[in-house]
């Protein structure tokens, strides 16, 4: 439900702020349990990062305000751009609205439009079907691994239109970690301390070298088939239609890198969190794997299927509402703004937060509780669209979301009905924000079969 100040004001400062750090303590011991309290401060709240103002808006509605009517105020930026950037250069992730995002994004788009991908659907399943047959029967596995392997190796089959060389695959996976942990880190740290030369920076740094030269190297060994059949090709064809000029090259790597880290990380912790609760209920599982059978009795799953598997994309559907795909995302404020009555500076960083939305009372009963069912055809009728914005909204949102729902189904579909994972009732997973919400840890052992 949208909120609004009853006069033009400056927004309320949340309480437990310190002198010189802010808010920055909170944010870095407890940041979801932080960002989910403010929503009882107001639509919209100021925090503070050292001496630094930043506006979390809270409201679902003005949420959807900022990023579509009012979208000319508030541009895609902020410290999460700034430190996204440090890595993935101009990718439409990070482009500053304008001529530039205007052209790059038409040239991407068609690779992630929906028949597009649905080309490519049988390769992206005959790829994850391959991954999962590997794991062995009947031996505890910590998820997070074979995930990230997972959603990178069906990404690269995607890309490339083949399965991806396994040197290729796990040089990229080697350093994805370190790239993407200090995102999160130099977004809430204050400047004069997100600059001290750490060892996990210097890390960081050697990181992003080695991922723009894996993907560089990647670029440059892609031999192409005798008809386009990968993402890259179409890029690599792209031309501007007002130019016909090809994109850079420095342009193409700055795209790739991009998907390769958003995607990764979104499909991985998304998928990780359904595998986890799919655990606590078994009867989630034994509906998917019914699911499976009615929609492909006794061979394997193809591309055409995907879009009958209503049950498994509403068990990710739920996935993201309570876990991601991205808890954090910031716009900078292009020129002096109200939202909901409160006075913005021109400047200024604002923050929402899927993840304070996702887990509003009002609009999701039991907030807490992982019920696909919410998101059948019947019940999803009751949920505002404004309410629900994993893949953000607006003129920025992500052109990768059509390819992202279809990994995620891809990955869970074959998963499920490959394996019967059985939690470690040891192992209690907690939610670790990154760039993304993952598991601290997830260990399931792979039993007999999805059956």
């Amino acid at each position: 439900m949208k909120a609004t100040a009853t006069s033009t004001s400056a927004p309320p400062l949340a309480p437990g702020g310190a002198p010189l750090l802010g808010h920055v303590v909170p944010l870095l011991r407890h940041p979801l349990a932080f960002m989910d309290s403010l929503r009882r401060h107001g639509p919209v709240v100021r925090i503070m990062l050292g001496r630094i103002p930043v506006f979390v808006v809270t409201d679902a509605g003005l949420t959807h305000e900022m990023l579509t009517a009012r979208a000319a105020s508030f541009g895609k930026g902020g410290r999460l751009i700034e430190a996204l950037s440090r890595f993935a250069g101009n990718g439409l992730a990070t482009l500053a609205d304008g001529d530039l995002h205007r052209t790059q994004r038409r040239l991407v788009q068609p690779m992630f439009s929906r028949a597009f991908i649905a080309g490519r659907g049988d390769t992206m399943i005959e790829v994850a079907r391959s991954v999962v047959d590997g794991w062995a029967a009947d031996e505890p596995r910590e998820l997070h691994d074979d995930m990230q392997e997972l959603t990178l190796s069906v990404f690269l089959a995607a890309l490339l239109g083949t399965e991806p060389p396994e040197a290729t695959r796990r040089r990229i996976q080697r350093v994805l970690p370190d790239v993407m942990a200090g995102t999160i880190r130099a977004t809430i740290l204050p400047p004069w301390l997100g600059s001290v030369p750490t060892p996990a920076q210097r890390r960081q740094r050697t990181s992003f070298t080695e991922l723009r030269d894996a993907i560089r190297d990647l670029i440059d060994e892609h031999r192409r088939p005798a008809r386009d059949t990968g993402l890259l090709d179409l890029l690599l064809d792209a031309r501007d239609p007002d130019t016909g000029q090809p994109m850079s090259r420095r342009q193409l790597e700055d795209e790739v890198i991009t998907f390769v880290t958003t995607n990764g990380q979104a499909s991985t912790a998304t998928v990780l969190w359904a595998l986890h609760e799919i655990g606590r209920d078994p009867a989630v599982r034994d509906r998917i794997v019914a699911e499976l059978d009615q929609v492909a009795p006794g061979r394997p799953l193809v591309g055409s299927d995907l879009g009958s598997l209503t049950y498994t994309r509403q068990v990710v559907h739920e996935a993201m509402r309570l876990y991601g795909p991205a808890w954090l995302l910031t716009r900078t404020v292009t020129a002096p703004a109200q939202l909901g009555g409160f006075d913005l500076p021109r400047g200024a960083t604002v923050v929402f937060s899927p993840y304070i939305l996702h887990r509003d009372p009002v609009v999701y009963p039991a907030p807490a509780t992982f019920d696909p069912d919410r998101w059948s055809p019947e019940r999803a009728r009751s949920i505002p669209r404004t309410a629900f914005q994993p893949f953000g909204g607006g003129a920025r949102q992500c052109v990768g979301e059509p390819f992202a729902w279809s990994e995620m189904v891809i990955i869970l579909a074959e998963t499920t009905r490959r394996w019967r994972m059985v939690p470690d009732p040891a192992v209690i997973p907690r939610p670790v924000p990154r760039v993304t919400i993952h598991p601290d840890r997830l260990v399931m052992t792979p039993s007999g079969t999805g059956r």
